[in-house]
């Protein structure tokens, strides 16, 4: 398929969704709402940012109350359409997806959520992790989309399905030269995942967490551009006495104040704590929990990174040292 069929994908799609997808704004990346099919980037770089603000919302109502009334906010379905996702986003839509398996608003939004992605083209310099060419045998049958471009030539495309819903989209759409992805179930990172967890643990209150602690400034970005980081806390906001509202807002464990508890104990007490606890996090903890990394390799946490910390150059720095 060529880029005109791109666009027809998008124009009959607006009929019913508010499309998002990546596009060049000021000289930049970014994933946004898309205002015409022209606008849309398929080049298959990574945007600045990704998709969470759109399926995760930072200052979310949760509910309102008046002296013993709750008002809470109930959870809606919106019709929304994640196009253009490279397959680190489409992974990190996965993790969200367990993560937030009992959070109602998160759901609500999944639930008529349409998911197209294409394929990833990397840049010079780029760190986000090779990605294998057989899309349809390593990749696409384990992570959970409706529709997928795969790029087969410079503007040409070949289309797969992964769920019925994308299937009726594009029949209707009068597509009907595709190959359907049966979803086979996420698959479980094992391999370099095992490694880095040793490493990590090894390492615990190690000197080389205070050397990288000295260098990170604890400005939380990497966690605002990155992907599967779901940190919030809830903002109370007091009309009157008996009146006020809770919402939830994106919060980052490098911020000072993220581990205060009451009578001022902080459980995350200088950087070398806290950027210790973000790579324990990723690469130990959530793969104990979900069997998942939660870090997809899209390398966004590098590019914005004003200390110039790099993730691999942190992994690497944990192995142990060979004696020659």
């Amino acid at each position: 398929m060529k880029i005109t069929d791109i666009h027809k994908i998008i124009r009959g799609l607006n009929k019913k969704y508010q499309i998002y997808a990546p596009q060049m704004k000021g000289g930049r990346l970014v994933f946004d709402k898309l205002r015409k099919p022209e606008d849309f980037d398929y080049s298959g770089r990574i945007p600045e940012n990704s998709f969470k603000h759109i399926v995760y919302h930072d200052g979310k109502l949760l509910y309102e109350y008046q002296g013993t009334k709750i008002k809470v906010d109930e959870p809606k379905s919106p019709f929304l359409a994640l196009f253009g996702l490279t397959i680190f986003d489409i992974k990190a839509l996965d993790f969200y997806n367990h993560v937030m398996e009992k959070d109602p608003y998160f759901q609500a939004t999944r639930r008529e959520l349409v998911v197209v992605g294409q394929s990833y083209v990397a840049e010079k310099g780029d760190f986000a992790d090779e990605i294998e060419q057989n899309y349809e045998d390593n990749v696409l049958e384990h992570v959970q989309f409706d529709i997928f471009l795969k790029r087969v030539e410079k503007n040409r495309f070949k289309l797969y399905t992964g769920t019925r819903k994308g299937q009726k989209i594009l029949e209707f759409l009068g597509f009907t030269q595709y190959d359907h992805i049966q979803f086979k179930g996420l698959a479980c990172d094992f391999e370099p995942a095992n490694v880095n967890k040793k490493n990590i643990l090894a390492t615990y209150q190690g000197k080389i967490w205070e050397e990288w602690g000295k260098k990170c400034l604890n400005c939380g970005k990497c966690t605002v551009v990155c992907p599967t980081c779901y940190c919030y806390e809830l903002e109370h906001t007091v009309k009157s006495k008996a009146s006020g509202r809770v919402k939830r807002r994106w919060s980052s464990c490098f911020f000072s104040e993220f581990s205060e508890v009451a009578g001022g104990h902080k459980f995350l007490k200088n950087s070398a704590d806290r950027i210790y606890n973000w790579y324990y996090h990723k690469h130990v903890r959530n793969h104990d929990e979900l069997c998942l990394v939660g870090c997809v390799g899209c390398g966004r946490c590098d590019r914005v990174c004003p200390a110039g910390i790099k993730r691999l150059d942190v992994l690497n720095s944990l192995k142990p040292k060979k004696i020659k």
